[in-house]
């Protein structure tokens, strides 16, 4: 049986299989969204929070396949409808602007991937899906209409908090940090973006020279003169070991 439910509706869908089928491993059931190809079966009688459903759009011949991921959590129902089993369904990852201010809208890639642009305004959330299912999973981001080149890649698969960092293109000394804060609630990924009041690092010259600070594998430097700091990030945070 296949039954069309719209995501952009909180009002919950009745549904129940229409065969009665032994299968040791439960009722079985896939999703699709759109047009994309089904996703792996899984068990709507096991309870869950943070079960994850990668999907694979439609292919097409010389273009690269978006991937979806969808998080389900899976609860029995309330009091006396205990038997019911609640199924939500919600995006896997969830981007939020929470900078103020004129000029504070990002733009977020797949890090390598431009063509699935996002562009995400002060105080506003959206969804996250994949472009290419075969890239890296790994996000870069940049302020709009601004003269500052994209931020490395960095992953949003795993909870944390840290800067990243975006270089002028004119003049790449010229430094422009932003705080990422990645969180989870039940199973959506929550990465949220606002000013950066503590660099993750401060280094402090204290010799008699000048000196140079580059990230190992990075090509760009810092200078710092002598009786000098620098607040600090990595150019690259996905690149292992970070020395």
């Amino acid at each position: 049986m296949v039954s069309d439910i719209s995501f952009f509706s909180s009002k919950p869908f009745l549904f129940t299989f229409n065969t009665i089928k032994i299968d040791p491993r439960g009722d079985l059931t896939g999703v699709k969204v759109a047009n994309s190809e089904w996703s792996d079966q899984f068990n709507l009688d096991k309870e869950t929070s943070n079960l994850v459903l990668a999907i694979d759009d439609t292919e097409e011949p010389g273009k690269p396949t978006v991937q979806f991921e969808l998080g389900v959590s899976i609860t029995s129902g309330p009091n006396q409808f205990w038997r019911t089993k609640m199924v939500t369904w919600t995006p896997r990852y969830v981007l939020r602007n929470q900078l103020s201010g004129e000029n504070s809208a990002l733009m977020v890639i797949q890090t390598g991937h431009p063509f699935g642009m996002v562009r995400l305004r002060a105080a506003e959330n959206i969804p996250f899906h994949w472009p290419d299912k075969d890239g890296q999973r790994l996000i870069s981001v940049r302020m709009d209409n601004s003269t500052y080149d994209w931020s490395g890649g960095f992953s949003i698969g795993e909870i944390g908090n840290f800067c990243v960092k975006m270089r002028q293109s004119s003049d790449p000394s010229k430094v422009l940090m932003l705080r990422v804060r990645i969180k989870m609630e039940k199973a959506t990924i929550f990465v949220s973006f606002s000013q950066n009041e503590f660099p993750d690092y401060q280094i402090i010259n204290r010799t008699r020279f000048p000196i140079l600070i580059q990230q190992t594998g990075c090509n760009l430097s810092d200078r710092i003169e002598r009786d000098e700091s620098l607040p600090y990030t990595w150019d690259q945070p996905a690149l292992i070991p970070r020395t």
